[in-house]
């Protein structure tokens, strides 16, 4: 070869490198060559903070979570083997115990079985939108529950109120009344609602369970009064006795006041011909003795 077509020839090749060091200075993405053993061999462009790319024979899998391993060292099989470029997702772990994902692709330099290596462009994953939406469908969710939950709780109350009635209506109406047809049609339709409550309720309990939060119980209990005197009826005197500053207590409100409801029921079923319901509050463990003390 004479020494112009030497020199038309290296300068074919500088213009090469030149094309090849300006795309890759103008891709925001970082650029390096990989051996197929995962140590770097050369870095052509280092556009992110994560340290392979920025060391020269380092090993690439030292970096990369062990449970990745087996998916880089398929991608390298696959380029080295077979020619095709590969693309495939990767995460590293960064100082502080962050978890960073990146997008790898892999073309192979030079031809299979005589290549000198792979060109590996890597760009790093934007999660944050993933998360911002993720933590929007729960945020939704969990407004959906809370209503769920509201509107079985209120309607429970109030189906429980009309089952009572209904029941001590029946008791009171004589066999060939024709108006007990009537209330029996109304027990009939709060006892098939009060099946339905009960399938949304045990749909929008599964794998939530009590949602306790700090309450005051006493403020509870007052509101639930006007409901269980309904459900109580004329002949039932309901009282209350709550103790002054027993502070807060974390329950679930609403499964409290169904407990509450429960209770007065139970109550009912006790004092047929009628009687007094006395509720009170007071800080457990302590003696009559224990409060006289304090007086």
């Amino acid at each position: 070869m004479d020494l112009f077509r030497l020199t038309e020839l290296e300068e074919a090749i500088q213009r090469s490198e030149q094309r090849w060091t300006a795309l890759l200075k103008a891709t925001p993405d970082s650029a390096f060559s990989l051996a197929q053993d995962g140590i770097i061999q050369f870095v052509y462009s280092d556009k992110t903070d994560w340290i392979p790319a920025a060391k020269l024979g380092s090993n690439l899998y030292d970096s990369l979570l062990p449970d990745d391993h087996r998916i880089l060292s398929k991608c390298l099989e696959r380029v080295f083997e077979i020619g095709d470029p590969r693309g495939c997702e990767l995460r590293s772990a960064i100082s502080g115990g962050d978890i960073r994902n990146w997008s790898f692709h892999l073309g192979l330099i030079g031809e299979v079985r005589t290549a000198v290596g792979a060109l590996v462009v890597v760009r790093e994953i934007d999660r944050s939108y993933e998360k911002m939406e993720q933590q929007g469908l729960e945020q939704r969710m969990e407004s959906l529950g809370r209503f769920a939950r509201s509107l079985v709780h209120n309607s429970n109350n109030f189906l429980t109120v009309a089952s009572i009635h209904s029941q001590l209506l029946l008791k009171r109406i004589p066999e060939l009344d024709p108006l007990r047809k009537d209330v029996e049609k109304i027990k009939k339709a709060g006892d098939e609602a009060g099946l339905f409550t009960g399938r949304l309720a045990l749909i929008n309990t599964i794998g939530g369970g009590p949602r306790p939060r700090s309450v005051d119980l006493n403020s509870l209990i007052t509101t639930s009064e006007g409901a269980l005197r309904d459900l109580l009826g004329i002949d039932i005197q309901l009282e209350t006795e709550l103790a002054p500053k027993i502070g807060q207590v974390s329950i679930d409100p609403e499964d409290f006041e169904q407990i509450l409801m429960i209770l007065a029921l139970n109550a009912q079923e006790a004092m047929p011909k009628g009687g007094r319901l006395l509720i009170a509050t007071g800080i457990a463990g302590e003696t009559r003795a224990d409060c006289s003390c304090r007086q």
